[in-house]
């Protein structure tokens, strides 16, 4: 009965470190998409970042030839607007982007925890099971070596019996 429960239990653990290595290779792959999905993110960032600073320079620029009085007035005007409309969706855009980025981040620190859990997990029923198969293999030994014994102690007895029904009992007493 115990050999079996043993046997049972590797059986249960060998289930259990199955499942957590086809949930660690889901992991895995969930974990790669979201590093690349954050690693996209932050390369769109920086690109925004990039146009957002080149349209304060380009508005800064148009800005200063107002000022100073150079090219058409009106011309200029309506060039800031478009830079202004363009300027303002980009600082839309990296908000937005900004945004997914943390969650992503979020998202991606998540799924490296749980992929280390159930790593540890997966260890520890992998631990667990060698334990049982060690006990199971040191039950079988004595089990065995029981078996052998009483064999050995049957055949001794059977031995004993056939020499009392050969043997007169005064001869073997003296023998003894």
């Amino acid at each position: 009965e115990y050999r079996r429960a043993l046997s049972q239990e590797c059986t249960t653990l060998e289930e259990q470190i199955s499942e957590s290595k086809s949930l660690l290779r889901q992991l895995h792959g969930e974990v790669t998409h979201a590093e690349k999905r954050v690693k996209g993110l932050t390369t769109m960032i920086a690109n925004l970042e990039q146009k957002r600073d080149s349209l304060e320079e380009e508005m800064n620029d148009i800005d200063t030839r107002i000022r100073a009085g150079n090219g058409d007035s009106a011309e200029l005007q309506r060039r800031i607007g478009r830079l202004t409309t363009d300027y303002q969706k980009t600082l839309d855009s990296l908000t937005d982007k900004r945004q997914k980025l943390a969650e992503a981040n979020r998202k991606l620190n998540e799924l490296r925890e749980l992929a280390e859990e159930s790593k540890e997990k997966a260890d520890e029923y992998k631990a667990r099971a060698e334990d049982y198969q060690k006990s199971l293999r040191e039950s079988s030994a004595d089990m065995s070596r029981q078996v052998h014994f009483r064999i050995a102690d049957a055949a001794v007895m059977q031995t004993i019996g056939e020499l009392k029904r050969i043997f007169p009992p005064e001869v073997l007493s003296h023998e003894s």
